[in-house]
C-alpha cells in the first residue's frame, strides 16, 4: 500500500495542531483519501484514533457530517487534549467507498469521495482496516508522529458503528476502546426506523429487506437472513472483544432509533463487556442543537483519556 501524498489542510482551528489530508492507493488499485490531525506540540509517541464516519451527508464531503465538520471539532479537541493524562492524539478519518461518489463520480472536486458501492460491511471493512495500520506504520517517515500500538482506539459515527463492530467480531483490528455516537447497530428493525440511505443499501444487499412488517424477515432467504444478522451488531454482542466500549445516543434520533443502542448496551452487558451508555435528551440523530455536540465530544474524550491513557 503505497502513500502517494500529505499535503498541508488548514481548516478554522488553533494554531497548536497540525492537519494534512492523505492520498494512499490500496491493493485493489482504489485510491482513498483521508485527513489526520495531532497536537503541534513536539512529542515522542501519541495516542491515536481513528474515525469511521457515517452515510450520505449530502454533499461531496464524508468530513461534514456534523461531528467532524471539516475536522473543526477533532482539531479542536486535540487542541485541548494536550492536557490530558498522555500527549494528545494523532486522529485520522478517511472517506467510505461509494459514499458521496455519485455526485462527483468518483473525481476529486475538493472532496473526498470514492468511487465504488458502499456495501455497508463489505470492502469498506477491508479500507477502514488499511487504514488502521497506516495510521502506526506512517510515523516520522511520512511527517506523522509515531503512534502508540496499544493506545488505540477506534469513533465512530453512524453507520460506521456498524462497520467498526463487523471488524472488530472478525479481529480485523484491535483497538483498546470503542466509541459510538449514533450507533447503527441493528438491522432488524422496521422499514420506519432506518434512515433512507441505509434503506437503500440494505435492499441492494437484501432485496427482501424492503418491508415495512418485521414478521416477514422470516420469508428472506438463508443468504438473505445471514446478510441481515451480520449487520446487526445487538444480535451477537457477545462476540465482541473485551475492550470498554461507549455508546452515545440521540433522544431523538429518528434515523438510528436509541431503542437499538439500548439493546445492544444491555446485550454487552449481558455478555459481560465494559459498557458506558449515554442518552443526550433532546438531541437528533447529528447532535446539531445547542450544546448537544459538546456533551457527546466531553464524554468522548473522557472515555478516551481514561482508557487509552
Amino acid at each position: 500500500m503505497a502513500l502517494h501524498t500529505l499535503s498541508t489542510y488548514t481548516p478554522t482551528a488553533p494554531t497548536d495542531v497540525t492537519s494534512k489530508l492523505w492520498t494512499a492507493e490500496f491493493p485493489d488499485g482504489v485510491t482513498h483519501n483521508g485527513v489526520i490531525t495531532w497536537p503541534t506540540a513536539a512529542n515522542a509517541l501519541y495516542r491515536g484514533i481513528v474515525f469511521i464516519r457515517g452515510g450520505f451527508t449530502g454533499d461531496d464531503n464524508p468530513l461534514t457530517d456534523t461531528i467532524f465538520t471539516d475536522l473543526e471539532n477533532a482539531v479542536k479537541w486535540n487542541a485541548s487534549a494536550q492536557g490530558d493524562a498522555a500527549t494528545g492524539y494523532v486522529i485520522t478519518a478517511m472517506g467510505i467507498r461509494g459514499v458521496n461518489a455519485s455526485t462527483t463520480s468518483g473525481a476529486w472536486t475538493g472532496g473526498l469521495a470514492i468511487p465504488g458501492t458502499d456495501e455497508m460491511g463489505g470492502d469498506d471493512l477491508d479500507d477502514i482496516a488499511l487504514t488502521y495500520g497506516l495510521v502506526q506504520e506512517w510515523g516520522l517517515a511520512a511527517g506523522t508522529p509515531l503512534v502508540h500500538a496499544a493506545k488505540m482506539g477506534l469513533w465512530s459515527y453512524s453507520a460506521g458503528a456498524l462497520r467498526g463492530c463487523m471488524l472488530l467480531r472478525k479481529g480485523r483490528i484491535k483497538p483498546a476502546a470503542f466509541a459510538m455516537r449514533s450507533p447503527l447497530v441493528d438491522a432488524y428493525g422496521t422499514w420506519d426506523d432506518i434512515g433512507t440511505t441505509e434503506q437503500d443499501k440494505l435492499t441492494a444487499l437484501i432485496p427482501g429487506w424492503s418491508s415495512a412488517s418485521t414478521t416477514k424477515f422470516a420469508k428472506l432467504t438463508t443468504s438473505e437472513q445471514q446478510a441481515l444478522h451480520d449487520r446487526s451488531p445487538a444480535r451477537w454482542a457477545s462476540e465482541m472483544p473485551d475492550i470498554p466500549y461507549l455508546l452515545v445516543a440521540a433522544e431523538d434520533d429518528d434515523t438510528a432509533l436509541p431503542a437499538g443502542t439500548r439493546r445492544f448496551a444491555e446485550e454487552l452487558k449481558r455478555a459481560g463487556r465494559d459498557v458506558t451508555l449515554i442518552e443526550v435528551p433532546s438531541a437528533n440523530h447529528a447532535f446539531s442543537g445547542s450544546d448537544h455536540n459538546d456533551i457527546s465530544l466531553a464524554v468522548t474524550r473522557k472515555f478516551f483519556g481514561q482508557n487509552l491513557a
